[in-house]
């Protein structure tokens, strides 16, 4: 929020404030009050926002914004694909971990590069059947090097995890093929199968959008069984400096990867979820 609010200073020239919204003359939407704080993109007559706090999504159409005069909106110094930003929230049911990921890279990085895409935040199977036949058709997806991002709701891991990452998913394996994900666990590495995701997990599978050889995907494949059959640990203190980090913005393990930092890198394409 703070870069985004460094970034909104510096074209304070652009700034057009006011309550109501034109998608023509506005582009970021940025809410400062204390017991506020939002940050969103300006489509069509409404504003799609995150809550800073809560990181729930919501939608504001023009005239309803209230009383705020910690409002700004911004002009971008560039144009945006307004039409292509709609059909990527209808795609996600306006997933909040989108909304933060098309934000940042609109304002920082390259906005001709394809965004990558979430899946909605809640999907539902019935029955174990159901269940196991999705994980199917993820499986028959998969290549060697495909991310498999999973999360547990209410988990009392899982939770903490994606809650100071600021991301959907709390854990990540690699697929090494023939059916196996390379995995750290708090065990230990190993090696697991699609079927050994809990029912009604949070599953996503990403891909590189970077282009490999069949060479490379032997090696990716040995590599990843190497590593669940190595003598690594989990890495609990690396842990607990990344929380030091997220949570209080102290200067350590500034160079640790997590999955908020795989998927907002903007280098994977979405393949499919369940």
């Amino acid at each position: 929020m703070k870069a985004l609010v460094h970034w909104g200073r510096k074209i304070a020239a652009y700034d057009h404030s006011g309550e109501i919204l034109d998608a023509s003359k506005m582009d970021v939407i940025i809410s400062l009050h204390p017991r506020w704080l939002a940050h969103g993109l300006v489509l069509g007559d409404e504003a799609i926002l995150i809550d800073h706090n809560t990181f729930a999504s919501f939608r504001v159409k023009s005239g309803n914004l209230g009383f705020n005069k910690h409002l700004k909106t911004f002009k971008l110094p560039f144009a945006i694909d307004k039409v292509m930003l709609s059909s990527y929230f209808q795609a996600n049911n306006d997933n909040p971990y989108a909304i933060q990921h098309a934000i940042v890279q609109l304002t920082h990085e390259d906005p001709d590069e394809p965004l990558t895409q979430f899946p909605p935040l809640n999907t539902t199977y019935t029955t174990s059947e159901a269940w196991d036949d999705a994980l199917d058709r993820l499986a028959q997806l998969a290549l060697p090097g495909d991310h498999i991002f999973t999360s547990q709701p209410n988990d009392e891991i899982s939770s903490p995890i994606r809650k100071i990452d600021r991301i959907q998913f709390s854990h990540v394996g690699i697929y090494a093929g023939h059916g196996e994900i390379s995995e750290m666990c708090l065990d230990g590495p190993q090696l697991s199968t699609f079927r050994d995701i809990p029912q009604n997990s949070r599953v996503a599978l990403y891909r590189p959008k970077c282009t490999f050889s069949q060479e490379d995907y032997l090696e990716i494949s040995r590599r990843a069984r190497e590593f669940a059959c190595s003598n690594a640990v989990y890495p609990r203190l690396r842990i607990l400096l990344l929380y030091l980090r997220k949570r209080y913005r102290l200067p350590v393990a500034q160079k640790s990867i997590t999955n908020a930092t795989l998927l907002y890198s903007n280098k994977f394409e979405l393949i499919t979820y369940v």
